[in-house]
């Protein structure tokens, strides 16, 4: 669909601490004990070979949306799935 509008949307994102019940976690935490939860992740990920993990979580770091979808298309290319 190619449809022209007359206006911008311009959004802002603004991080915040997760709190259970009030909010979802979205971005990683690269400081504190943030690190070596991910690194705990990354251990049991390896031992599970019919998964493949992407994207921001799986990275632990922020991807702007192009970014994770082209990970995932050159994972698959390159997997020959």
């Amino acid at each position: 669909m190619n449809e022209k509008v007359d206006y911008t949307i311009h959004t802002r994102d603004h991080p915040e601490e997760y709190v259970p019940g009030k909010n979802m976690p979205i971005y990683p935490k690269t400081f504190g004990e943030g690190p070596d939860i991910y690194n705990k992740y990354v251990d049991l990920a390896k031992t599970d070979k019919n998964v493949i993990f992407l994207g921001r979580l799986a990275t632990y770091k922020y991807l702007d949306m192009w970014m994770a979808v082209k990970q995932a298309l050159t994972t698959i290319e390159k997997s020959g799935l």
